[in-house]
């Protein structure tokens, strides 16, 4: 008993309806070649809806009436009429046939290999027999080595060549076949330019990765008091200050130690120190005893310049011993 019961409830829920989206109506412009597909749809969507009245029938096809065919006049405003009269002036079957003929007689040319410009060139081909097939032209034999043969003179020699490849035998191929093999050439493009293009990328970033990396590099090397591209060591206008003036930019913007920008100097990770006294300070920073703040310098920065620091800005290349010796030279000539 609760079987049936539940059975029966279950008959009485309203089922769920599924919204599908709204089906566009067809338009037609007045292309001959268009009008069998336009009449197909029209019909099946609209003509032969019986939900549908005759007046709702002729606001549908005025709307689906474009350009030219929107001037169309006819003796009654009615649908039965309104079609009637697009189909005396349109279903003109030898200019529809003729049409559709030229179209794949006037292909457009390959020039290049090109998966886009293939299966244009396939899908053209395939509209145009199927509209023939409408108006009751059938293929056959003759027609089919008519068209590939059209096909062939449309193909860019390197498509053409690899079709020749391909054949294993002196007979003529099948249309169906032909098509086939050109779908897979527009396939085999289609991946070959997909890896192509995901490669260029590839290089392209690493090349943009390298160009950052250089200027990155040439930033660190400007200086701040004259912002030129050159470390401070090699500043001419640096050199002239007294210790106690260079001591006091380098505290502000720089590591007390290597001179560089990029860090302080309880991050420096350079193994050089002061070359006069040892302890952890550029040798440009080092003060004497009896230096007073205005004193000129008592040694010369000049076997400097011929050092500098590398990429990261951390440490100079070289000891600077040069320095100390020219230093302690010059301090024992004093009296």
């Amino acid at each position: 008993m609760f079987q049936i019961q539940s059975m029966v409830r279950s008959k009485q829920r309203p089922q769920l309806s599924i919204k599908l989206p709204e089906i566009p109506l067809p338009k037609f412009s007045g292309k001959y070649e268009k009008w069998s597909n336009f009449k197909i749809q029209f019909n099946n969507i609209i003509s032969t809806n019986s939900q549908l009245s005759s007046e709702q029938k002729l606001h549908y096809l005025k709307a689906a009436l474009t350009f030219e065919t929107k001037n169309l006049e006819t003796i009654s405003d009615s649908f039965e009429s309104s079609f009637k009269s697009l189909e005396e002036r349109y279903e003109n079957e030898r200019l529809i046939a003729e049409t559709q003929v030229k179209a794949i007689l006037n292909l457009a040319k390959l020039n290049n290999e090109s998966a886009k410009d293939l299966r244009n060139l396939i899908d053209d081909v395939n509209k145009n027999i199927r509209a023939l097939k409408v108006l009751e032209f059938e293929r056959n034999n003759l027609s089919d080595i008519l068209i590939l043969n059209n096909i062939l003179q449309k193909l860019d020699k390197e498509t053409l060549k690899q079709f020749e490849y391909s054949l294993n035998s002196t007979e003529n191929p099948k249309s169906d076949d032909f098509i086939l093999f050109l779908e897979k050439c527009a396939q085999v493009l289609s991946n070959v330019n997909k890896n192509s293009f995901v490669k260029s990328m590839f290089i392209q970033d690493r090349n943009k990765s390298k160009i950052f990396f250089i200027k990155s590099n040439n930033s660190a090397y400007a200086c701040i008091l004259c912002n030129q591209r050159h470390p401070i060591y090699k500043c001419d206008s640096f050199l002239k200050l007294n210790v106690i003036q260079r001591k006091e930019i380098v505290t502000k913007h720089m590591c007390l130690n290597c001179l560089s920008d990029q860090h302080t100097i309880s991050k420096c990770k350079s193994k050089h120190s002061c070359s006069v006294c040892g302890f952890q300070h550029n040798t440009l920073l080092h003060r004497q005893k009896r230096e007073s703040v205005n004193a000129p310098l008592i040694y010369s920065a000049s076997p400097l310049q011929g050092q500098e620091l590398n990429p990261n800005a951390e440490d100079f290349r070289s000891s600077q011993e040069s320095t100390a010796a020219s230093l302690s030279s010059i301090v024992e000539a004093k009296p």
